[in-house]
């Protein structure tokens, strides 16, 4: 695994790295011409994995990976479970067992720990 630190020589305001120093160091990682949009201020001294996340895509990751894709998965399905669970007469939640049948999804990009998510 690939790893870099952002100097704190190389630091911005806020003592955050310099987004244009950051924005280089990971392009280094990309043949030709990129483009590299920072979500997150990125911090100083820290090591950081490099890590391919498709095709010519890359993340500087720290702490724990991104979401694993089966919690992804879970997340999609225990909404309409609750949804199944729901008494509206009792206005509570019966003890039915329930079973997931079929459930279709595409994954087009996973959260990060602590991310807000919406489901549709």
């Amino acid at each position: 695994m690939q790893t870099l630190t952002i100097a704190h020589r190389f630091r911005g305001p806020l003592n955050v790295g310099n987004g244009g120093y950051v924005c280089g160091m990971l392009a280094r990682h990309i043949p030709g011409a990129a483009e590299v949009a920072l979500r997150a201020p990125p911090p100083l001294e820290t090591e950081l994995s490099v890590v391919e996340v498709g095709a010519g895509r890359w993340e500087l990751r720290h702490g724990t990976a991104t979401i694993a894709p089966e919690f992804v998965w879970s997340a999609l399905d225990c909404p309409t479970g609750y949804v199944c669970l729901f008494d509206r007469e009792t206005r509570g939640f019966n003890g039915l067992p329930i079973l997931t049948g079929t459930l279709s999804a595409r994954i087009e990009a996973r959260p990060r720990p602590g991310e807000r998510c919406v489901v549709t």
